[in-house]
Protein backbone atom coordinates (compact mmCIF):
# COMPACT_ATOMS: atom_id res chain seq x y z
CA UNK A 1 0.00 0.00 0.00
CA UNK A 2 1.20 3.20 -0.66
CA UNK A 3 1.62 5.93 1.33
CA UNK A 4 0.47 9.81 1.09
CA UNK A 5 2.37 11.96 0.51
CA UNK A 6 3.68 14.58 3.02
CA UNK A 7 3.06 18.07 2.80
CA UNK A 8 6.97 19.38 2.88
CA UNK A 9 6.44 16.64 -0.51
CA UNK A 10 3.50 17.94 -1.98
CA UNK A 11 4.82 21.56 -2.04
CA UNK A 12 8.39 20.95 -3.31
CA UNK A 13 6.53 19.13 -6.31
CA UNK A 14 4.28 21.95 -6.81
CA UNK A 15 7.76 24.44 -6.99
CA UNK A 16 8.97 21.86 -9.39
CA UNK A 17 6.27 21.97 -11.58
CA UNK A 18 5.84 25.56 -11.58
CA UNK A 19 9.31 26.22 -12.60
CA UNK A 20 9.43 23.62 -15.43
CA UNK A 21 6.14 24.80 -16.79
CA UNK A 22 7.54 28.61 -16.84
CA UNK A 23 10.63 28.09 -17.67
CA UNK A 24 8.76 25.51 -21.18
CA UNK A 25 6.90 29.12 -21.48
CA UNK A 26 10.28 31.17 -21.66
CA UNK A 27 11.63 28.57 -23.87
CA UNK A 28 8.97 28.72 -26.32
CA UNK A 29 8.32 32.58 -26.12
CA UNK A 30 12.40 33.23 -26.87
CA UNK A 31 12.23 30.20 -30.03
CA UNK A 32 9.31 31.97 -31.19
CA UNK A 33 11.56 34.99 -31.06
CA UNK A 34 8.46 37.08 -28.90
CA UNK A 35 10.32 38.93 -25.74
CA UNK A 36 7.72 39.13 -22.99
CA UNK A 37 7.16 42.78 -23.39
CA UNK A 38 5.88 41.94 -26.80
CA UNK A 39 3.90 38.80 -25.84
CA UNK A 40 2.04 40.78 -23.42
CA UNK A 41 1.37 44.02 -25.56
CA UNK A 42 -0.30 41.57 -28.09
CA UNK A 43 -2.18 40.02 -26.03
CA UNK A 44 -3.27 42.83 -24.02
CA UNK A 45 -2.00 42.26 -21.05
CA UNK A 46 0.78 43.77 -19.07
CA UNK A 47 4.30 42.95 -18.87
CA UNK A 48 4.33 41.92 -15.38
CA UNK A 49 1.69 39.63 -15.67
CA UNK A 50 3.75 37.87 -18.30
CA UNK A 51 7.08 38.30 -17.01
CA UNK A 52 5.79 36.80 -13.48
CA UNK A 53 4.18 33.97 -15.56
CA UNK A 54 7.49 32.95 -17.32
CA UNK A 55 9.60 33.08 -14.33
CA UNK A 56 7.43 30.92 -12.49
CA UNK A 57 6.91 33.87 -9.60
CA UNK A 58 2.99 33.13 -10.12
CA UNK A 59 1.18 29.79 -11.05
CA UNK A 60 -0.37 29.67 -14.75
CA UNK A 61 -3.76 28.75 -14.48
CA UNK A 62 -5.35 26.59 -16.61
CA UNK A 63 -6.75 29.39 -18.56
CA UNK A 64 -3.04 30.75 -18.62
CA UNK A 65 -2.04 27.55 -20.28
CA UNK A 66 -5.04 27.45 -22.75
CA UNK A 67 -4.32 31.28 -23.72
CA UNK A 68 -0.35 30.72 -24.08
CA UNK A 69 -0.61 27.67 -25.88
CA UNK A 70 -2.94 29.21 -28.32
CA UNK A 71 -1.00 32.30 -29.02
CA UNK A 72 1.85 30.63 -29.81
CA UNK A 73 0.48 27.63 -31.32
CA UNK A 74 1.46 24.96 -29.34
CA UNK A 75 -0.60 22.09 -27.67
CA UNK A 76 -0.97 21.19 -23.57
Amino acid sequence: MRTAALPEDLATRADQVRWTVATNLDTILKRERWSRRAAALALGLSHRYVNDRATGDVDLSASDLAMFADFLEVSI
